[in-house]
């Protein structure tokens, strides 16, 4: 099992401290891993680290903004932290990107 798959293991089984670790283990050999991104920012929103998980997302967008999963956890991250007009682009580009996902 690679680190990252650990990492979506632990975030499923609601062990958020170490998805993060694991998550930043993804990171460091790949800085620009859009999935470690986006699995490290969903444990960052789900104990209450809303800004790092809106800096993670912005990094993953920059990266790829054809990411539709991306866009949507981002528009999410964006509504944690109050950010109503973020949220809405961002959300509104996941459903562009991807309607039947979304």
């Amino acid at each position: 099992m690679s680190t990252l798959e650990k990492a979506r293991l632990l975030l499923n089984q609601g062990r958020v401290a170490e998805a993060e670790q694991a998550c930043e283990q993804v990171l460091e050999h790949s800085p620009d891993s859009i999935e470690a991104l986006n699995v490290c920012a969903i444990a960052s929103l789900r104990d209450g680290k809303n800004f790092r998980a809106v800096a993670m997302l912005e990094r993953a967008v920059r990266a790829d903004a054809a990411n539709s999963i991306s866009q949507h956890n981002l528009g999410r991250a964006y509504e944690a932290v109050g950010n109503v007009d973020g949220a809405i682009e961002a959300l509104s580009a996941a459903v562009r990107l991807r309607p039947v996902y979304h």
